[in-house]
């Protein structure tokens, strides 16, 4: 999904547009990560509740987050996850 973090009206200026990359396992389906050093610190499994929290401060070791992944997590990603099936057949 492209997502437009800010519009025309954005106090900043800037304009970002983030790519993210929704796939749901099939079932035993593996999945190999490899992210690019430069690009990503960690990464993490997490459940949605797990996320919550983490992004509310109350887990030491993911308190830095991006701003866009704020935003996106805020406008579009809780509500994606609630219904799956349907953001992954949807534009």
């Amino acid at each position: 999904a492209d997502v437009n973090t800010h519009g025309p009206d954005s106090p900043w200026g800037e304009h970002e547009i983030d790519h993210l990359l929704i796939y749901q396992l099939k079932s035993n389906e593996p999945l190999t990560i490899k992210p690019d050093d430069a690009e990503v610190v960690d990464y993490k499994w997490v459940t949605q509740a797990d996320l919550k929290t983490a992004m509310a401060g109350n887990v030491m070791e993911m308190r830095d987050w991006s701003p866009w992944f704020r935003i996106i997590a805020d406008r579009f990603l809780y509500t994606w996850w609630a219904d799956l099936s349907a953001a992954l057949t949807s534009d």
